[in-house]
């Protein structure tokens, strides 16, 4: 059984939100998008201004932006105004750091873990962007000393300067692009290998070489996950080699086998697992640091090669983050350099632009059919008027009034069904201006999570969730002034202590009918 049409259909009723991936360094911006059913590529890419970033970060903001918009311009998405993407950026300005907690229940996991990320932030805490992923860890692969607590939780933790994400993050609202997330290259670098690499083994580990026009990235991939990374720009190799000016062969394969020996090292005190492998994607440079290994190291260099995908080496990074685009946006549990609310904030956008659709179709439903009862309607009033002039040159027959009474009948039958499509037409509920009202109500102290609404006569059932229960009863109080809705209830019985500082609730309310 062929079921495109029928997906086909799905997508126009319930159309998704599809998110691009965009790689940021400081020669180049480039963008892909991936389209999971069709397998269409949306690609696009342009050069920077000499200056525009520097070290990952914005220097020139005026000439980023008019970079960014003439990036806009290509990329073909569906005439939205806003592009959701993906952002991958430098991995110079992110500090990765693994910890181990003791497996806790409840929220008490979630403050220790907060209480450590300030502990080992690399700058003032309140100045950082942070993320975090809770990860296994097994007996089998960590060090005899973790081996005594078992019942261990693993924290992979990543922090950013806000500066840095929020200079970008404006310069990509103003050319019409929205940040969805935000994560570092060696994370999409991790992610296209584990996903779309044919000979990526899932429980195996490996090392990771990447290099471009930024510098050399050295990264440590356990079980699909990014473990480690350690990033080194050219200026920073540049400068360290004083005697040539530049950077010598010599020393850049003295650099290069120093770095593998002591992340490997590290690795090696962590983890009892071998690693199977080098990941190596570095344009022009592959064969350098392929025999770099090869003499070196006993480890096979390995040059990725993708199982659906024919893309050159150097659109790995955009890939990467366009792979994270197409997961469902409430199940991407992945580390994200961004503010919280990002998530939220896209969402809600989401929600509306559904409403919006749905609005647009009824409202042209319903005007088809109206212009259809109308042009039925004079139709039916021209040939009434026709048939009662005839009538009278007719002879009174049993025949001749039946047909009359018929035709009479079937006019005030049409007069009727006209009479009863305005009377619905009057009584029709704003939706998209009501639910816009009820998440306007909601403010920041709380978040919607379900509307539920079986018919208008048995009414609508809102969960939530509040920090605070003045905070739930405030927001019952402010839906009480919306003037679509009536007897707003907050049942004692529907709150309910989710942890610490979170409170469930349920409100219920009736919609007003014109």
């Amino acid at each position: 059984m062929n079921l495109k049409p029928l997906k086909k259909i799905l997508r126009i009723l319930n159309p998704r939100t599809q998110v691009g991936g965009l790689e940021i360094n400081d020669m180049s911006v480039g963008f892909m998008s991936l389209d999971p059913e069709t397998k269409r590529i949306i690609q696009a890419s342009i050069p920077l201004p000499l200056g525009a970033l520097r070290n990952g970060k914005v220097t020139d903001q005026k000439a980023f932006v008019d970079a960014l918009k003439k990036l806009r311009s290509q990329v073909p998405y569906h005439n939205a105004k806003q592009v959701p993407v993906i952002v991958s950026i430098s991995d110079e300005n992110v500090y990765t750091q693994i910890f181990s907690l003791p497996a806790l229940k409840g929220g008490g996991f979630e403050e220790a873990v907060a209480l450590n990320l300030q502990t080992i932030s690399p700058i003032e805490f309140s100045k950082t962007y942070a993320g975090w992923i809770d990860v296994p860890s097994e007996p089998q692969g960590i060090t005899q000393e973790a081996e005594v607590e078992l019942n261990e939780s693993e924290i992979v933790a990543s922090f950013i300067p806000k500066e840095i994400v929020d200079t970008i993050t404006h310069a990509l609202e103003e050319a019409h692009f929205s940040v969805v997330a935000m994560e570092q290259k060696a994370a999409s670098f991790t992610r296209s290998l584990a996903t779309e690499e044919v000979g990526f083994l899932p429980d195996a580990s490996y090392f990771g070489l990447y290099a471009n026009s930024d510098g050399i990235s050295f990264s440590v991939i356990h079980k699909g996950i990014l473990r480690f990374n350690r990033f080194s720009s050219w200026q920073s190799l540049q400068a360290s080699d004083a005697v040539t000016g530049g950077i010598s062969p010599e020393n850049f394969k003295n650099f290069v086998t120093r770095e593998m020996h002591q992340i490997n090292n590290f690795y090696i005190s962590r983890f009892k697992v071998p690693l199977r492998g080098v990941y190596i994607v570095a344009p022009g440079m592959e064969q350098v640091l392929r025999d770099i290994i090869l003499k070196d190291f006993s480890l096979t260099a390995i040059m990725p090669t993708f199982r659906n995908i024919t893309l050159p080496p150097a659109w790995i990074i955009p890939l990467g983050a366009a792979l994270r685009g197409i997961i469902p946006r409430l199940e991407d549990t992945q580390i994200s350099l961004t503010p919280e609310g990002t998530r939220q904030h896209f969402v809600h956008e989401e929600v509306i632009s559904f409403i919006g659709l749905w609005r647009n179709v009824a409202a042209a439903i319903f005007f088809i059919i109206l212009i259809s009862y109308v042009g039925v309607f004079l139709f039916l009033s021209s040939y009434t008027k026709t048939v009662l002039a005839d009538s009278n040159n007719v002879v009174t027959s049993t025949s001749g009034i039946e047909r009359l009474r018929m035709l009479t009948q079937a006019a005030n039958d049409f007069n009727a069904n006209v009479t009863r499509a305005l009377t619905l037409k009057a009584g029709q509920v704003p939706w998209s201006q009501m639910l816009s009202a009820i998440y306007s109500k909601a403010g920041s102290a709380v978040i919607i999570d379900r509307l539920y609404i079986q018919s208008l006569q048995s009414g609508v059932v809102l969960s939530g969730r509040a920090t605070t229960n003045a905070a739930a009863l405030d927001f019952k109080n402010s839906l009480e002034t919306i003037p679509y809705i009536q007897n707003v209830q907050l049942p004692v019985s529907g709150i309910a202590q989710a942890d610490q500082n979170t409170i469930t609730f349920n409100i219920s309310f009736n919609i007003k009918q014109q």
